[in-house]
This record gives structure tokens, C-alpha cells and sequence, in this order.
């Protein structure tokens, strides 16, 4: 099973799995099957966000959702969109946002329901640390390695 960006709806210029089954054609010959699936729009990422917290763990506040999607929109219009795997990155910025904010309180305030709880100042504050740092996963530095 072989699974990457590509298909209709992507440019040939960005079309990732073209690249990979080009750079070797015995692979193409190999494939039986290929199954193409729609990239998500924001509404639907925003639906994910809230599910990925819920299996995390978290209880969501929806009073940010609409500053959410509005956030995702712009994402959705990246060529680097990742889909499911950015909503799991911005559960994981938001699980950080709401441990620094229950940091922040007093210690008799530091409760597991406010440390389970993304507000929507946490997501407000993740959307924010997401802008800052580019967003986009080819930005990013590529690296494989261990740290001690």
C-alpha cells in the first residue's frame, strides 16, 4: 500500500505520487488498484479537530470554531496541506496551549477538568503559533535522528 498526495485535483507540478511511481516504473506495473480521495474542507477539518481531541482526551470549547475554520480555510489552499495529519498537529498545539494556560493559574485551580479542557483562547493561542511558525510541513526542517 502506497499513500501520498496526487490524482486529479492536484497540479502535475505537485503531484508527489506521479514523482514517486515515475522515479521507479517498475513500481507502476505493480499497482493494481488505485483509490483517490477528496482533500477536506475546513468545515470537515474543523469536525476532525474536535474528533482527534475527543479520542485524546479533551473536551473542545466550540466558541472559537468559526476563527478555526476560517484558519483551516486558508490551510485547505495550501499544496502542502496535509489533511487529517495537520488536525492531529493542531490538537497536539492545543494540548500545549491549555497546559501553559493551567500553568498559569493558581495551584488550586490546576485541575485534570482545566487541563482536559481546550479553551478558546487555548485555540485562539495555537492558531497563532501556527501563523508564526509557517504552518506548512515543507517549511519545516527534515530530519532523522535520536537526541539523548
Amino acid at each position: 500500500i502506497f499513500a501520498g498526495y496526487g490524482g486529479k485535483s492536484v497540479t502535475e507540478q505537485n503531484n508527489k505520487m506521479k514523482e514517486f511511481l515515475d522515479a521507479n516504473p517498475g513500481i507502476q506495473s505493480r499497482i493494481n488498484t488505485t483509490i483517490e480521495f477528496r482533500s477536506y474542507n475546513a468545515k470537515e477539518m474543523v469536525e476532525i479537530v474536535h474528533g482527534i481531541a475527543e479520542n485524546s482526551g479533551f473536551m473542545m470549547d466550540h466558541e472559537a470554531d468559526q476563527e478555526l475554520e476560517c484558519f483551516f480555510a486558508g490551510r485547505t489552499k495550501d499544496v502542502n496541506f496535509g489533511n487529517g495529519r495537520e488536525a492531529r498537529s493542531f490538537v497536539e498545539s492545543c494540548g500545549l496551549k491549555t497546559a501553559e494556560r493551567v500553568m498559569r493559574l493558581p495551584a488550586a485551580k490546576q485541575t485534570n477538568k482545566e487541563l482536559s479542557t481546550i479553551t478558546a483562547e487555548d485555540v485562539r493561542a495555537a492558531i497563532i503559533s501556527k501563523k508564526e511558525e509557517g504552518n506548512s510541513f515543507a517549511e519545516r526542517p527534515h530530519s532523522i535522528g535520536f537526541t539523548a
